[in-house]
Formats: C-alpha cells, structure tokens, sequence
C-alpha cells in the first residue's frame, strides 16, 4: 500500500478497498499474523464513522486486518509500506542478529540478511527501530516500542543493566551530531575527528556495528572534503594530514562492510556516494 502505516491508519477507507480486493488466501495471510486489540490509534480511526462502526462479520474482519496492519507493515521506500506473510513475524531485539532490505529491481520485495552469527536455535530478531541517524536510549527505544508496538522489550540489551550501553549510545549521538554540525560551519577538521571517533565507537558496541557502513562512507567523505581543505588553504596539521591520508583505508571498510551484509540499500548507498565523491578526487571503486 503505498499511503504507509500513518496514511492507512488515517484514512481506513482506503485499507478496507485493498482488504476487499484480495483473495481468500492473501486475506488469510494476513489474518494469521499477530493483531493489536489494544492499538488505540487504529480502534480511534475506525471508529470515528458510523460506517465503520457496523458489527457486520465483514467489517469486523477487515478491522482487524487494519489492526494487524498498523502493527506489522514494514516500510519498502520513502513513503509506503506492505504486510509481508513471513518476516513480519520476526521478533525485535535492539541487538538484532538480523537486518533487511528491499531488492535492487524491486522495491516492494525485501530480503533478510544475518549481520553477525546466529547459533542453532538461536532467534532471528531485527530492530524495528534501526535508523542511520538514531541512536536512542534504553528508556527512550522502549517508549517507542511501547507506542508503536504495544509492547515492552525486554531484550538481551534491555533486560542487562544499561548504563554502560546508554553512556556509549550517548556518545555516539553527540559525535554524530558533531559531524553535521560541523559541516553546517564549514568546520572540516572537527568533522572528520568527530566521524573518525563515532567509527571507534561503533566498532566496540557489537548492537551498534549495524550503523558502520554508513559510518565510514560518512568518514570517507569528511575525510575528502579535508584533502581538498588542505590543499586550497595549505593546511599541514600533521595529526590531520595522517588521517586525510588513510581516506582509501576507510573507503575500503565501508566497501566491506557493506558488501558483506549483501543489502541492497548498503549497495545503493556505497555506489552513490562513491560516483559523487569521485567528481572531488575520491575512489571510483564501485560494490557490484
């Protein structure tokens, strides 16, 4: 559906036309995934007109597919989102042994692969909550499970005691804030410390190595901006000019990383910044 979560749930008239033109075996698939009675949002919405407040059997289902709907539809590009009969079973973890992605001649299609190792009988979990440019706390991630949801995470890395974690997620925020506050003041050098220290960071946090292929494309970048820094106001800071230097070293860690979790969305990202950064003396070395 290509309105998204928000924009089915705002508008059920347009899930209840879809609903209706399925077959009896898609509208089973998504009746056997698990629903949301308590999901406040979609009972609101529904409810708001006489129309679909009818107990008709017929109504009563399709509330209920839009109920599952709101609780397991995963997004497939900027602005939709679809049910999917197999992986929207997998459970959260905010440290997943697993991540996804949409395919590269489909987007409406996605494919699961394993980002570290999973032991035999061992769970395959994602993170519902996994964006680039997030970080987010303990209390905060349970706050957002709990409202979009309706559930209260009691992970591996939720369930231990956090402190240690949350002052590391901390950190990793504040260095990644850096590095865009930075480039906002045309600050070159303080950008790429920043993006260099958040890479050591991301390195140590195994829950967070999920972030390192856009972690070190970020780093190679600020670290060609640099170069060219250098070179137009003939900067020789030592420290500085043995970084800029290693840009390749990183480069070719963002390569890797993102050729081994075999996402597409890794693979799109990497060729992209690669063809842009090539116009300014970067690598034209591109993930096939």
């Amino acid at each position: 559906l290509s309105d998204g979560i928000k924009g089915v749930l705002k508008s059920p008239q347009t899930f209840k036309h879809t609903y209706e033109n399925l077959g009896v075996e898609e509208r089973n698939k998504i009746l056997a995934l698990v629903g949301a009675d308590n999901d406040l949002t979609a009972n609101n919405l529904i409810m708001e007109s006489c129309f679909y407040s009818s107990s008709r059997k017929e109504d009563q289902e399709w509330k209920r597919a839009l109920r599952i709907y709101g609780r397991n539809a995963i997004a497939v590009d900027d602005s939709g989102s679809a049910l999917f009969s197999t992986i929207s079973r997998i459970n959260h973890s905010c440290s997943p042994n697993v991540d996804w992605s949409y395919l590269e001649n489909h987007r409406t299609r996605k494919e699961v692969r394993v980002i570290r190792n999973i032991k035999v009988g061992e769970e395959v979990l994602v993170d519902y909550l996994a964006k680039s440019e997030s970080f987010p706390l303990t209390s905060d991630r349970k706050e957002a499970l709990r409202w979009g949801w309706h559930f209260e995470c009691k992970c591996s890395l939720c369930s231990l005691d956090h402190d240690e974690n949350d002052a590391l997620r901390k950190r990793v925020q504040q260095l990644h804030d850096s590095v865009l506050n930075c480039g906002r003041r045309e600050d070159v050098e303080g950008a790429a410390n920043a993006a260099l220290q958040k890479c050591k960071l991301l390195e140590k946090c195994e829950d967070l190595k999920i972030h390192l292929p856009v972690a070190y494309m970020e780093l190679y970048e600020t670290l060609i901006m640099l170069n060219l820094y250098r070179r137009a106001y003939g900067i020789n800071d030592a420290f500085m000019a043995k970084v800029a230097d290693r840009r390749e070293e990183y480069r070719e860690k963002a390569y890797k990383h993102c050729r081994r979790t075999k996402l597409y969305i890794y693979k799109a990202m990497y060729n992209k910044k690669i063809k842009r950064l090539a116009m300014m003396g970067g690598s034209h070395i591109l993930l096939r």
